[in-house]
């Protein structure tokens, strides 16, 4: 069994076991609360982690099934003090452009523009070769009233349409939850324009990076 290690700017990914057996038991979903910011739907078959991302909020993987989760946060407020007029889907935009870092071959469509529980939000996928695995990343951004949150799931392409409505289940699933931080004069169906990160920062970079294995 072949191990990859992945490291991209926006995350330092998991080691994926690419297995032949995608067969378990009846699945379950459970709601869970994160850091008193979101909820979400989540599978019993995810494990937590601590090696995907270190600025995540939730991590989680099961290299069993080969599939990977993070959740992450920024602040509106910091966000704006960069550039006014940095719109949600330029964010989304963004966060494409650091996940292509290291791959080849990449195919990505553009987002759709949808609501997830009353809030604003940007879907798309990222299709791309890494070391010759073709892998496929669900990339959901969502804005909140206080934080905009960035949703990545990630499987390899073969596995993918074993999981989709796993994935798709779990971000929708997504609300946020009563925060005692609100940015006055944003609103849920029509954020305020982002500002633009640094051109020399990447705005989810781990402070410690795994090398490759």
């Amino acid at each position: 069994m072949r191990r990859l290690r992945l490291v991209f700017p926006l995350m330092a990914l998991c080691g994926l076991c690419f297995s032949a057996c995608n067969s378990w038991t009846k699945v379950e979903f459970r709601e869970r609360e994160v850091s008193e910011l979101f909820k979400l739907d989540l599978p019993d078959y995810f494990d937590a982690t601590d090696v995907l991302n270190q600025e995540a909020e939730l991590q989680l993987q099961n290299s069993g099934k080969d599939l990977c989760l993070i959740v992450r946060k920024n602040d509106w407020n910091e966000l704006r003090k960069r550039r006014a007029d940095f719109v949600l889907e330029d964010y989304y935009d963004v966060s494409i452009e650091q996940l292509k870092a290291d791959l080849e071959k990449i195919d990505a469509p553009g987002p759709d523009s949808i609501s997830i529980n009353g809030l604003p939000a940007f879907l798309g996928t990222l299709t791309g070769n890494f070391k010759g695995d073709r892998l496929i990343f669900d990339i959901g951004i969502i804005a909140g009233e206080s934080y905009l949150y960035q949703l990545v799931l990630w499987t390899s392409a073969e596995e993918r349409p074993v999981y989709q409505a796993d994935i798709m289940r779990i971000i929708h699933s997504f609300e946020e939850m009563e925060n005692p931080i609100q940015n006055e004069g944003i609103q849920s169906d029509q954020p305020e324009p982002l500002s633009q990160p640094d051109s020399n920062q990447t705005l989810s970079q781990p402070q410690n990076m795994p090398s490759d294995q």
